[in-house]
């Protein structure tokens, strides 16, 4: 995904009371700030992570024991320094919006009493898997480029000359990160509806399974049987707990299916307790990063969890083939390994908030003019510095005037150098700037805010 710098957000916190005991809320102004950031999508191959769980499992074919839903997701990144090497992994935390419960941790006490907290985890997460593992942005400020799902063409993009005009696409709850209150409505609804506690007419059952049976308990014998139409895979011998590398998907084309069959488990992974035998689509988690600078390079790798369906299943009843596996909370994909290629997502480039063109070279005088174009406020705003000499900086930029020279060659512009914070040089010259589409771009929309104020 394209990194989006500058975009301001809300940090909005807890409101804190106003008033007396007993009187109404007050409303709260929107806190409005400038900030770099970077949004992510991976992807979970679906026939990798069934293959991994059966192997892992090891249990009959029963789907109530197959049920599962994501219990973390961890975004690390790692930053590229000058000679091109990567740093350590850094854990990036979650947007400050949201209360994630502790995570009680991977492996549980035997002791019933120390297992409290993670049934209690259990149940957080069944209610907040869209927090978990595809947690919305910020909500932009009107005036402001609009956040834009990874994958996805901004809404003011310029189309293609000659390519068909897309067809307007309604809002998907299942799928698509909401951005209103309408949608957000929707999505709850959405998530209320596939929810197995809310299953209409079987309170507590899931869509699939025969009245009585529900995800954590073993159906009565011979009362279940797979559907012949999508026989579950082979089990084999079981294995250390492990699931499959995330993987960045080329495009954003992970849609729900217009009506989910109602003869099939949970097949929207978000929704609840799912069977990842049962998926019609890959799985696609969503990650923020909003400590990020400008000019730096990143890399990104995510690990997931999921919950084990065997976690305290069978305290009274037979162990399962590895009886080690009853101790264990969740079942986590590889741990993020910084020699592992295949584990990081492509390099992202944070696009810097000020942007510099020379406009005008002075060799008798040796001086230089510059516009600097400042991302301020959601927009870009115009400041036209003159006269600088070497040695002076380039505004509130990280550039500075290093020479101001004249071409020898026949016909060719006179130039300057400039040099960042880092050392690096970089010459500039105005037949070359000025003929940059990127300086009309930003001249064109600093003209209209400073228009609109």
């Amino acid at each position: 995904p394209a990194p989006a710098a500058g975009a301001p957000a809300p940090a909005a916190g807890a409101p804190a009371p106003v008033g007396a005991p007993g009187a109404a809320a007050q409303p709260q102004a929107m806190v409005r700030r400038d900030i770099n950031y970077t949004s992510l999508l991976f992807k979970i191959d679906r026939a990798a992570l069934a293959a991994n769980f059966n192997k892992t499992l090891g249990v009959p074919q029963v789907p109530a024991l197959l049920q599962t839903m994501f219990t973390q997701v961890q975004l690390y990144r790692q930053e590229q320094n000058a000679a091109g090497a990567w740093g350590a992994p850094v854990l990036v935390s979650s947007l400050p919006i949201y209360e994630l419960m502790q995570y009680p941790g991977d492996a549980a006490p035997a002791d019933p009493a120390g297992q409290v907290p993670f049934f209690a985890y259990s149940d957080w997460a069944a209610e907040n898997q869209e927090m978990i593992a595809r947690p919305a942005f910020y909500e932009t400020a009107p005036d402001a480029p609009a956040w834009v799902y990874p994958g996805d063409v901004p809404p003011d993009a310029a189309p293609v000359a000659g390519a068909p005009a897309a067809p307007a696409r309604p809002f998907d709850p299942a799928h698509d990160v909401p951005k209103t209150p309408e949608q957000r409505k929707q999505a709850q609804d959405y998530r209320n509806a596939m929810n197995p506690r809310n299953a209409a007419g079987r309170p507590g059952a899931p869509t699939g399974y025969p009245p009585g049976v529900r995800p954590g308990m073993m159906p009565p014998h011979g009362q279940y049987r797979p559907s012949p139409s999508a026989p579950l895979p082979p089990l084999t011998p079981p294995r250390a707990p492990g699931l499959s590398y995330p993987q960045q998907p080329p495009t954003s084309g992970y849609r729900r299916p217009d009506a989910l069959p109602s003869n099939r488990p949970n097949q929207n992974p978000l929704a609840g307790r799912f069977d990842p035998n049962f998926l019609t689509d890959d799985i696609q988690i969503l990650a923020h990063d909003v400590n990020i600078e400008e000019g730096k390079t990143y890399r990104y790798a995510v690990q997931y969890k999921l919950i084990n369906p065997l976690f305290g299943f069978f305290n009274n009843g037979p162990a399962p083939a590895d009886p080690k596996l009853m101790g264990v909370f969740s079942l986590s994909s590889p741990a993020v390994d910084p020699k592992v290629a295949v584990a990081w997502a492509k390099p992202i480039a944070i696009e810097p908030r000020t942007k510099i063109f020379v406009t005008a070279i002075n060799l008798h005088s040796g001086k230089a003019t510059f516009e600097v174009y400042i991302w301020r406020d959601g927009g870009y705003h115009l400041q036209l510095i003159k006269d600088l000499m070497p040695g002076d900086p380039i505004g509130p930029t990280p550039w500075t005037v290093v020479d101001v020279r004249p071409e020898l060659r026949a016909k060719a512009e006179n130039y300057v150098i400039v040099m960042d914070a880092k050392g690096n040089l970089k010459r500039r010259d105005t037949v070359s700037d000025l003929a940059d589409p990127e300086h009309d771009k930003l001249k064109t929309a600093a003209g209209a805010a400073a228009a609109a104020k």
